[in-house]
């Protein structure tokens, strides 16, 4: 089953536009700001802003494009326990929660990124649908039984 995977890889390869328009406004910003900064101490401070904006942009976009390459290899394989990244359903308690165990998480619209080094990521990590878990949150232990993966 990689219908789970196909919707991160589809969300992810809309947020990569997105954020691909995004470097290249920040980019043209900073090119047009940099121009009038060499007169202006105000200039200068813009010139700093911009610049930390592209950064942040294009740090941002850079995790977007190895999330896409991670999907795409994971894609091609047939896991039969949760690996990273890969989709997760899983049950604690009255509760039934759906993620995806990634390297690194993103804030994604629509989707629940976690962590493969976070306590529920790392739980979760190597089992197999029907397996149990459990880890702790604020010195209490939390057990869980994985329903499903991708």
């Amino acid at each position: 089953m990689t219908r789970k995977l196909n919707e991160l890889l589809l969300a992810l390869e809309k947020e990569e536009k997105v954020v691909r328009k995004r470097v290249e406004e920040n980019r043209i910003a900073f090119n047009e700001v940099s121009k009038s900064a060499l007169t202006s101490w105000s200039a200068a401070g813009e010139r700093d802003y911009a610049e930390g904006q592209a950064k942040i942009n294009q740090d941002y976009h850079s995790k977007v494009l190895k999330l896409i390459e991670e999907v795409k290899e994971a894609l091609t394989k047939d896991e039969e326990r949760v690996s990273s990244p890969g989709f997760v359903l899983v049950q604690t308690g009255d509760t039934t929660s759906e993620f995806f165990v990634v390297d690194e998480p993103i804030n994604l619209d629509g989707m629940k990124l976690v962590s493969k080094d976070s306590p529920l990521g790392n739980s979760v990590l190597g089992k197999t649908e029907g397996e149990s878990f459990e880890y702790l949150v604020g010195g209490k232990k939390v057990k869980g039984e994985v329903l499903q993966h991708d």
